[in-house]
């Protein structure tokens, strides 16, 4: 194999690892401004639940979102999950406590379609209580609400928490890690990027234009070699017609 052969070979080697699928790392961005949260999911329809509709508490009521909160064990305790009306509004309303009394321990909430982030206005959350798992593309992880945005005020406002993933999900579970305590906490103006899919457009490859020329240098080497084992070739690289040989006649007389 000539060194221009093993060159080909290598270039295309190269080109074929560089084509091949490389695994992404998804993650999970945070964020305490709802702003910055919108300008993360720029592009993606945005749907809002103000909560202005009062919802009485049950173990499992729809919101005007078509968001299904669901309490488990059963939770009626006040006005757990429920809408509460508010002045000229409303808030989402609910408790945890991981323990054996009659508060929930988990509440989940179903989405009416794949998204990509939510986010909230939050208040009443303890420090160390009330936190969300999900899904966003490296398997479940779990955030203490409060951690996101602690900048608590006198009337126990905290503020907006969002949520931004790689990765589309459909399912949010609340619950409360600590066991001495029950947290209580609402929720107000929630807002959830959903996805739409559509024809994806595929690139085409960085890497195809050296993997045409490992090919075509391929290519040449062969011919090359093809063309210079030819036996209707000189060394010195010239073609030369086959040499007539003089055949003697059966008429011809003998001297």
């Amino acid at each position: 194999m000539t060194f221009s052969q093993n060159i080909g070979w290598i270039v295309i080697a190269l080109a074929v690892t560089n084509l091949l699928p490389t695994p992404s790392s998804a993650a999970i961005m945070t964020f305490d401004d709802r702003n910055a949260f919108e300008a993360a999911v720029a592009g993606a329809p945005l749907m809002e639940d103000p909560f202005d509709n009062p919802i009485p508490g049950a173990e499992q009521i729809t919101l005007d979102s078509d968001i299904v909160s669901t309490n488990a064990p059963v939770s009626v305790f006040l006005d757990d999950n429920s809408v509460v009306p508010f002045h000229d509004g409303g808030y989402y309303r609910n408790s945890v406590n991981n323990s054996t009394n009659e508060l929930a321990d988990t509440i989940t909430w179903d989405f009416p379609m794949p998204i990509i982030g939510f986010g909230f206005g939050l208040s009443e959350a303890a420090p160390d209580g009330v936190e969300v798992t999900f899904d966003g593309g490296d398997g479940l992880e779990s955030f203490l609400l409060h951690d996101i945005n602690g900048d608590v005020s006198s009337s126990g406002f905290i503020g907006f928490v969002g949520f931004v993933a790689d990765t589309a999900f459909e399912t949010i579970v609340f619950s409360n890690d600590n066991v001495l305590s029950t947290d209580s906490f609402n929720i107000d103006d929630l807002v959830f990027a959903i996805t739409t899919p559509g024809p994806t457009a595929v690139p085409l490859p960085t890497t195809l234009p050296l993997t045409l020329f490992g090919i075509a240098g391929l290519l040449y080497c062969a011919r090359r070699r093809t063309s210079g084992d030819s036996p209707e070739h000189t060394a010195g690289g010239l073609s030369r017609p086959p040499s007539h040989q003089s055949v003697p006649s059966p008429f011809a007389r003998s001297g």
